[in-house]
């Protein structure tokens, strides 16, 4: 028996349709090609896309202002710290380290502001 005609048999998909109805582990279980699974996984992605839109509507608004301000600090003290000249290497500095986490920071904070739009 060929994979192909194992998963093209409909007493496969019938197999995962009982497991989704009878196993509450496999209750989202959702099959690619099945019109009923189809729709569900389309509700699912209903369901989600309302609950996101939700959380963003409830989210508190940004303070842009105040993003930029910790940012330029961040930049500031990074400058000081050496900027891009630390290494990444098997035993780093306690100096490099830091930089190597405010360059994150920094990086986070800059995506943030874009994301609120400033």
């Amino acid at each position: 028996m060929k994979l192909a005609d194992l998963f093209e048999n409909d007493s496969m998909n019938d197999y995962f349709k009982q497991l989704q109805k009878t196993n509450p582990r496999f209750a989202k279980l959702r099959v690619h090609g099945d019109p009923e699974h189809d729709e569900l996984r389309k509700q699912d992605r209903t369901a989600y896309l309302a609950r996101q839109t939700q959380s963003a509507a409830n989210a508190a608004p940004v303070d842009v202002d105040a993003l930029k301000k910790e940012l330029s600090a961040k930049q500031a003290n990074y400058k000081q710290l050496g900027g891009d000249s630390y290494q990444y290497a098997d035993r780093m500095m306690p100096r490099d380290l830091e930089a190597q986490a405010l360059h994150q920071q920094i990086n986070s904070l800059a995506r943030r502001i874009q994301a609120a739009g400033g």
